[in-house]
């Protein structure tokens, strides 16, 4: 068991005396180099107090009762330290005021964090947090009943805790590294919250290990051809074309789906020129994007509201595009894809065509509202992949004709 360092500081402040010469003792408790200092029920006179021993120096019976206090103080100190492992200056401050804080469980805490999750989520218009944080605690609800346990203290979460709840996510779960890895990860931010509010002196988990993840997400955008044939097949259904509008805007703005739920009209700016740009900031890195409308991303925003600036531009269900969700994949199969289609593959898509089209990185950069221009760089890997496919190719239809580089020679 580590020991913390405990330290109590009796005193009193000469400046404030009362009307019968008196001044209240005070007491500072130092644990772990954090400090708190409460009133005690005893006074004295300021020329009876010794301030290099901290006590009263008359042998009276408030003295007595003054060292009984300190005593007490330090036995229940000691007391929370065998039983609970864990003293902090408030939790000591707290027993000996008679107002006890219990010590928090590890469900009160993320019920705490998951609400503030909720606020934050609220106040961002994107429930993809809380949801995130929802799925995580509902595994580590599951974890503690696979121990036949509702609830636990903060102070019985140990490191093999944390190792046997990796392996139970992994085995039992049966969910992938990165997703463990999130999983332990949360459970590790309810004790550091725990350690933050002084209910524990230190987290348990801080040096546990995470397994490496391989993250070779494949970024999935539409070809050329497959924007030509959005272009080309509007829908009659009302849902379907709004999916398609919006995929078509995406694909010649870049905007995501969060930043298309809150354009309105005065994010559409002219300059000088006379040219059209949206210029707003995102709502995921709040970086300022700027992006001149290009003349199809223009036919499809005349349709809608264009001169309401306290309604949005688009008619689109807030907070996720989960909404549309079939009428995206719907899309994906008209299109012959081989997988679902999402929103933001039309973002990539963007990206790529840029990329593509020879535009200079800083300058996709500031139209994607990237905050690292290594965001952006990914893009380059796809378009130098894609001319390397195409060479590939070529080749394969030289050899076929007989068209060699000897026959060159």
């Amino acid at each position: 068991m580590n020991r913390s360092t405990f330290r109590l500081m009796p005193y009193i402040n000469r400046a404030k005396t009362r009307a019968d010469g008196t001044t209240a003792i005070l007491l500072r408790i130092t644990i772990d180099g954090k400090k708190t200092v409460m009133t005690t029920d005893f006074c004295c006179r300021p020329e009876l107090w010794d301030a290099k021993q901290g006590e009263i120096i008359s042998p009276t019976k408030d003295a007595n009762a003054f060292r009984e206090f300190i005593k007490k103080a330090e036995q229940t100190y000691q007391m929370l330290l065998n039983e609970q492992g864990i003293v902090s200056a408030e939790l000591l401050k707290s027993h000996l005021n008679g107002t006890i804080q219990p010590i928090r469980t590890l469900m009160e805490m993320a019920a705490e964090e998951l609400e503030r999750v909720k606020v934050k989520s609220a106040c961002t218009a994107s429930n993809g947090s809380i949801k995130l944080a929802k799925f995580k605690n509902k595994c580590l609800k599951e974890y503690l009943m696979s121990i036949d346990r509702e609830d636990m203290s903060l102070a019985d979460v140990t490191l093999q805790l944390g190792k046997d709840y990796h392996i139970y996510l992994r085995q039992r779960k049966h969910l992938c590294p990165a997703t463990a890895n999130d999983c332990l990860a949360w459970l590790s931010r309810l004790v550091f919250l725990a350690v933050d509010k002084e209910i524990l002196r230190s987290n348990p988990l801080e040096d546990i290990e995470y397994e490496k993840v391989k993250r070779n997400v494949e970024i999935r955008y539409l070809t050329r051809e497959q924007v030509k044939m959005l272009l080309a097949h509007p829908f009659q259904q009302r849902q379907m074309e709004l999916a398609r509008h919006m995929l078509l805007f995406t694909v010649f703005t870049g905007l995501a789906y969060v930043d298309l739920t809150r354009l309105r009209p005065e994010h559409i700016q002219t300059d000088a020129k006379g040219r059209r740009f949206i210029r707003k900031c995102r709502q995921k890195t709040d970086v300022e994007t700027f992006v001149p409308l290009h003349p199809i991303a223009e036919q499809i925003l005349a349709l809608y509201n264009t001169t309401d600036n306290s309604k949005p531009a688009f008619p689109l269900p807030p907070y996720a595009n989960y909404r549309l969700y079939k009428e995206f994949v719907a899309i994906g199969i008209f299109l012959g894809l081989d997988r679902n289609l999402s929103h933001h593959d039309a973002r990539h898509t963007n990206a790529t065509l840029l990329v593509s089209a020879g535009v200079n990185m800083e300058s996709v950069s500031k139209m994607m509202g990237h905050s690292s221009i290594k965001s952006t760089q990914k893009y380059a890997q796809i378009t130098i992949n894609r001319i390397s496919q195409e060479i590939d190719k070529l080749m394969e239809r030289r050899k076929k004709k007989g068209l060699t580089t000897e026959a060159i020679n």
